[in-house]
């Protein structure tokens, strides 16, 4: 980071941020959440500065998850507050409800079932009102989430029935990166409603993506479901592949 660093004088404003921003984004992968907030707040400066108000509200809802990794949810809350506030502003569909579910789950996280439960219904509604397809499979998987962590597995189930997150037409980085989001919070839920064979079926399905975004935890969550499965073999193998990938994000976010 530090070639970074010294580079970060020279750039233009709005490169500068997104510099700032990619290694938020290195130091959150690896645990390291201060560091990760340090740079988000520096590229939060940076967009209000320029008067980027979406990206602003994108650097607001980024810190606001690195102080939920934190277990400081009263300062999560309330950047995610700002960040719907601006959505709003904006008037944009999909970041107002990124910004609902995000103040769901942080809700749910503090312990208050009911505030999760209605901010999850304004995202559902907004969603379903505009008939964005995408946003709505989203929006009721991560609902389906929360209402497994709360024990209502029937629930859950329910909304999770014959859920397809096959998205094969959409190659761009960013829809592959939310698809992958999709398919470990899926199994994710099958896990918790003791569902272990359609969880790993969902974590096995998608190697390719998983592999190439880096993502560890669908690997490692592999693991886990094959261990239960008594398949200790394959358990082994998504260990070791978890942990090499773990080194290789490790490098890369050196290298930046």
């Amino acid at each position: 980071h530090q070639e970074v660093e010294n580079i970060l004088p020279d750039l233009e404003d709005e490169y500068k941020r997104y510099r700032l921003n990619n290694l938020a984004v290195g130091y959150r992968y690896i645990g390291d959440i201060e560091r990760a907030l340090n740079y988000y707040e520096r590229a939060l400066e940076l967009a209000r500065s320029m008067s980027r108000e979406s990206a602003e509200g994108v650097m607001l809802s980024n810190i606001s998850r690195s102080y939920r990794y934190l277990g400081e949810m009263g300062k999560s809350i309330k950047y995610a507050e700002r960040a719907l506030e601006i959505a709003e502003e904006l008037g944009s569909v999909q970041q107002k409800n990124i910004r609902l579910r995000t103040l769901a789950i942080n809700y749910q996280l503090q312990g208050d079932d009911q505030q999760a439960y209605a901010y999850f219904e304004r995202a559902l509604q907004l969603v379903e009102e505009t008939e964005l397809k995408w946003q709505i499979s989203r929006t009721k998987l991560v609902f389906a989430y929360l209402l497994a962590e709360m024990g209502e597995l029937e629930k859950a189930m329910q909304y999770i029935e014959g859920f397809d997150v096959e998205r094969g037409e959409d190659a761009e980085a960013d829809v592959v990166s939310g698809s992958s989001q999709l398919r470990l919070t899926l199994g994710q839920i099958y896990l918790t409603c003791g569902e272990v064979a359609k969880a790993y079926e969902v974590f096995e399905k998608h190697t390719y993506f998983a592999d190439l975004l880096f993502d560890n935890q669908i690997i490692v969550l592999r693991g886990v479901t094959a261990a239960v499965l008594g398949d200790q073999e394959s358990a082994q193998a998504n260990f070791d592949r978890g942990i090499e990938l773990s080194h290789s994000l490790l490098t890369r976010t050196e290298n930046l």
